[in-house]
């Protein structure tokens, strides 16, 4: 996110706005921003501002034993040497298999193959070994096209610091040949050539970013990088969020490098751990993969697809108060065939004529026209009883009812039947279009999901948004003034998700609980 700062570091780019660039040295007189990851801060004090550590926190490479170092030394290290599942795993079988004479590691991404050592020159290692790395490694330069250097000399993050890892263990401690293959580079995809691999990330020539944009609207359909957009952070107030994705480009990398099913740890595509990618684990702001239920409420993406179940508008159970409650909202008139005695017209007429003349008129009926929205799945299957007794009320005392669903939030598109809501979506442009200004609209949801979903593009937990949830929230309010949100979730609960509250400002406060007393608030509210 950014935040705009007189003394900020960064501004935009003069011809590419979205791209943000360093400000110069001695440079005044212009808009300047900080920069920062997303997220509320953990130890925010209202004045000084600490950055959040990563989430993922290790760096299981760090985690070998040659020449291991503590957290505050080499950061990702871990508490002690194979302190990591993973890597007790690897360093157990590599150790009961003395046969392996040479072993590749494949990471992302740089595009290069690196070979020991890491943790001193080339001139300390014995020289029959260096001879034999260099030929190899010529061979891996040929069949792969990627260069191969030595991590000491040519692939450092800081000239003062050595990085311990896999391959100085394999080779220092057992004595058989390893390499780090990086695979892939954004750099190269882009069309940016003769970069050095580390310095680049310190520092490069602005129009490789420009490279690098484009190549995100080309070949990523945009997704890569997010346009900036305001929004009100629950600690910092006013500031904006966009930039690169790095979740979505974090999980491409995994994608590519990942070959097996993984098990726990904080790191690969699997079950259990605290990795962002995967089921039945934690992690504050991750993708489920392959889960079918909801177990945190924490996902910022479900990439699975799933499969909804329509409401019963049969359940009469509970459903007879929700009716009284719902009678509040009515509007009579006499419309259609003439087919109901009017007694006291019957009379009179009668008593005029001296016979029988019998008087009809039509039905008195309820005029009022409801636009129902359903969020359903997810967060929303615990609340499946009160919404359906809900559904079905509303049908018995309606005469024009319709119904649509969705999930978590308003999008371009809604559906009528949840097994085809993949192939039968119906676009929300063609319901502001059909539905008069005089319709009125009840939105039934837990308002729960990841605040991305609500006011970012590409937001969306299952799908690609082109815009964010919030603009067709304003659209539908727009075209129907007489709105509500109804909430499962009891009230004493909003205060603790930040999506509700977001809904809650856009609703204008038009939010009430989906209870009794709630259900007679919303239909004071729609008048």
């Amino acid at each position: 996110m950014r935040i705009a700062d007189p003394n900020g570091t960064y501004k935009r780019h003069p011809q590419e706005p979205r791209l943000m660039v360093p400000r110069e040295p001695g440079e005044f007189g212009g808009e300047y921003f900080r920069l920062m990851p997303e997220g509320t801060l953990k130890a925010y004090d209202g004045l000084a501002i600490t950055v959040n550590r990563d989430p993922e926190g290790l760096d299981l490479n760090r985690n070998f034993p040659p020449q291991w170092r503590q957290e505050h030394e080499q950061v990702g290290a871990g508490p002690y040497p194979t302190s990591e599942p993973e890597v007790r795993a690897v360093v157990d079988f590599i150790v009961r298999h003395p046969n392996i004479g040479a072993a590749i590691s494949y990471h992302t991404h740089s595009g290069v193959i690196l070979r020991p050592m890491g943790t001193a020159s080339d001139d300390d290692m014995i020289p029959e070994d260096l001879w034999a790395y260099k030929r190899f490694s010529a061979i891996g330069e040929k069949a792969s096209g990627y260069p191969a250097v030595s991590i000491f000399h040519d692939f450092r993050y800081h000239p003062k610091e050595v990085i311990s890892g896999t391959q100085d263990w394999v080779y220092e401690h057992l004595g058989a040949l390893f390499w780090v293959v990086e695979i892939w580079a954004p750099n190269k995809e882009a069309g940016i050539t003769d970069y050095q691999w580390i310095e680049w990330y310190r520092e490069h020539p602005v129009e490789d970013d420009l490279k690098l944009l484009k190549w995100s609207d080309e070949q990523c359909g945009g997704r890569a990088h997010v346009d900036w957009y305001p929004f009100q952070h629950p600690q910092l107030g006013a500031v904006e969020l966009g930039g690169w994705d790095k979740l979505m480009e974090t999980l491409k990398e995994r994608l590519a490098e990942q070959k097996g099913r993984h098990q726990g740890g904080n790191k690969w595509i699997g079950t259990g751990g605290t990795s962002p990618f995967g089921a039945d684990g934690y992690n504050p702001e991750g993708v489920r993969i392959g889960q079918k239920t909801n177990r945190n409420f924490r996902a910022v993406k479900v990439w699975d697809k799933r499969e909804f179940k329509d409401l019963d508008d049969t359940v009469e159970l509970g459903t007879r108060n929700i009716k009284v409650a719902l009678r509040r909202l009515r509007r009579f008139a006499r419309e259609g065939a003439a087919e109901e005695l009017d007694l006291d017209d019957t009379i009179r007429s009668t008593a005029r004529q001296g016979w029988l003349d019998v008087k009809l008129v039509p039905e008195r009926r309820n005029t009022i026209k409801v636009l129902l929205f359903f969020d359903v799945g997810g967060s929303m299957d615990p609340h499946v009883r009160v919404v359906e007794e809900l559904f079905s009320a509303a049908r018995a005392e309606f005469k024009h009812l319709e119904y649509y669903y969705f999930h978590n939030c308003l999008y371009e598109g809604v559906w009528r039947d949840n097994r085809r809501r993949w192939d039968q979506t119906i676009p929300t442009w063609d319901l502001l279009h059909r539905y008069g200004r005089d319709w009125k609209v009840i939105v039934v949801g837990d308002a729960s999901m990841s605040p991305y979903e609500i006011v970012a593009p590409g937001g969306a937990n299952e799908h690609w948004n082109p815009e964010a949830g919030q603009v067709w929230l304003d659209r539908a309010r727009a075209q129907w003034p007489s709105h509500v949100w109804l909430n499962p979730i009891p009230e004493r609960m909003w205060g603790y998700t930040q999506s509700i509250g977001i809904i809650r400002e856009i609703f204008e406060g038009r939010m009430f609980p989906l209870t009794l007393d709630g259900i007679g608030r919303a239909i004071k509210a729609l008048g």
